[in-house]
């Protein structure tokens, strides 16, 4: 695959890499990122910005 300059990495490359990652951590038996307690977290900043935003 060529790599254009400039234009970054697309959906499937993005895809490729996290699914690498993952693997390597199951591998390596390290704890794999993002998990539930970092998605809890940004949930819990994307309703703050909601709330933020509906009280203006």
């Amino acid at each position: 695959m060529a790599i254009i300059p400039a234009l970054g990495i697309g959906y499937g490359e993005t895809k490729i890499i996290e699914t690498y990652d993952l693997f390597k951590a199951i591998v390596e038996e390290m704890e794999f990122s993002s998990n539930f307690k970092d998605g809890y977290w940004i949930e819990l900043i994307a309703d703050a910005i909601l709330e933020s935003a509906e009280k203006g």
